[in-house]
């Protein structure tokens, strides 16, 4: 192989190493913590999807119609949440807490994830939620 292509791959497989990690925390997960954020969300009708990793500045509002817990057909012990027949990652997921209409709490700490893989923002920052888009049904 010539000295240049292995400094080019060398060089490639650095700055991929560099980018900063993000998404899919809790994108697969457990069939436990699947099942209580499924069930967790019968009770809530409002999300909020906020990734700060991923480079997003404010929140999506996603209206919760339906939610369930979906084994992966190719590793049955994997799960996903699925909102509004849609994958979801829950450790970017944010639900009021009923007994303060200004916090909202991730869906994957209280759902079990953190257990299984790190979540750093337990709550939104504060005024976080009042700059909330709307998204897809």
């Amino acid at each position: 192989m010539p000295r240049t292509a292995t400094a080019a791959t060398v060089l490639a497989t650095a700055l991929s190493l560099a980018t900063p990690a993000h998404a899919d925390i809790c994108a697969l997960t457990g069939k436990p913590s699947a099942e209580n954020a499924a069930r967790m969300l019968t009770a809530i009708d409002v999300l909020l999807r906020y990734c700060a990793p991923c480079g997003d500045t404010a929140p999506t509002r996603l209206k919760v119609s339906k939610a369930e817990a979906v084994p992966l057909a190719d590793d049955p012990a994997s799960y996903q949440v699925r909102v509004n027949g849609n994958a979801e990652d829950t450790a970017y997921l944010y639900y009021r807490k009923p007994d303060g209409p200004t916090i909202w709490v991730n869906l994957g700490v209280m759902s079990g994830c953190a257990g299984e893989s790190g979540i750093d923002l337990v709550e939104l920052p504060p005024g976080l939620a009042e700059k909330a888009t709307t998204g897809a049904p």
